[in-house]
């Protein structure tokens, strides 16, 4: 045991007065507070609905609509505005109503569309329900005295058709998902950017300590002690250089997407993760040229194949398997199971 706390605060004084050390955890601090300030809070994804009603009849089903609680309707007067909307994101699609006619402006991310057409022609089917039984009372040549009044009463005191919807598995609901914003990306960014700065500090580091650590464990025949009182160190500094950056992205990202217990499990693994990266970029002396070289082309693949851009399992070729040599990709599904 003495050993073991021996060897721990010499490699903390050592790390503490390592200029590699204080480069590397600086330069992951002011990415991680970068891509923070960079990234945007909100993503383009709406669940706005816009409504341009022309007519009569449109003003009657978008007043059916907008008395609805389903979605959140917008209002529109002229078509350029909600076209306009629509392409930049703002809304999630838009319904143009005319007289005893629907038109939907969608895009190719209008997801729901399906749901919100059954809702816009629900509306509109309540709209024409009475003129449709008084045209077959007047028909048939039964009285048709009252017959606006009766709907229009029934609306009102008959209970409505409800849907019960049921969610299987784990997911954030969409309205929850529609304020994650770049918070994955940044995440996943998060987590390779912090085990490329382990591996760097470990190629880094001054040979002649990783000598003298390796000199230390074989003469001494403490091994494992060696190993262990090395990654104990680093993973002690590497805790607070992770809660600066939670701290630092606390202060641009005030509307956290992931509760702080997910966060707090992420850093804790992530702190125990880039420990031992470290040790073993440090006995890898021989392959330090070819860890340089391949360290960026890895920051790419690993944020690429996070999920935070584009789902990996949906890559041609069998690429998407290689979502399971990605660290961000498990960090990404770490901090989702707890939403």
């Amino acid at each position: 045991m003495r050993y073991f706390l021996t060897l721990l605060r010499a490699h903390l004084v050592c790390r503490l007065r390592s200029s590699a050390f204080w480069a590397c955890a600086l330069c992951f601090l002011l990415l991680a507070a970068t891509l923070a300030a960079a990234l945007p809070q909100e993503n383009r994804l709406s669940l706005e609905v816009g409504l341009l009603p022309r007519g009569t009849w449109g003003e009657q089903v978008a007043g059916q609509l907008l008395s609805g609680e389903d979605f959140r309707y917008r209002r529109y007067t002229q078509r350029r505005e909600l076209e306009r909307d629509i392409l930049t994101g703002t809304l999630h699609c838009g319904y143009l109503l005319e007289e005893g006619e629907v038109t939907a402006l969608v895009t190719d991310g209008s997801y729901m569309r399906p749901l919100l057409d059954e809702l816009v022609f629900t509306a509109a089917n309540q709209v024409d329900a009475p003129t449709i039984a008084l045209e077959f009372l007047r028909q048939s040549g039964q009285p048709t005295q009252g017959t606006a009044e009766t709907f229009q009463r029934l609306s009102k005191t008959e209970p409505p058709m409800t849907v019960e919807v049921v969610e299987l598995g784990k997911g954030a609901p969409l309205e929850r998902l529609a304020q994650g914003g770049a918070q994955p990306l940044f995440y996943a960014c998060l987590v390779t950017a912090f085990l490329a700065s382990a591996v760097a500090a470990a190629l880094l580091d001054s040979p002649r300590r990783q000598q003298a650590l390796r000199q230390l464990a074989v003469l001494g025949g403490r091994r494992m002690g060696t190993a262990l009182g090395s990654a104990a160190g680093e993973l002690l500094l590497n805790i607070p250089v992770l809660a600066a950056a939670q701290l630092a992205a606390g202060v641009f990202l005030p509307n956290a997407y992931y509760p702080w217990q997910a966060r707090a499990v992420l850093s804790a693994a992530l702190a125990v993760l880039a420990a031992l990266c470290y040790l073993a970029a440090g006995a890898a002396r021989r392959f330090q040229r070819v860890l340089a070289v391949l360290l960026p082309l890895w920051c790419f693949g690993d944020v690429f194949f996070s999920g935070a851009l584009i789902d990996p399992a949906r890559l041609p070729y069998g690429l998407g398997a290689l979502r399971l040599f990605s660290p961000a990709w498990y960090g990404l599904r770490l901090l989702e199971s707890f939403l």
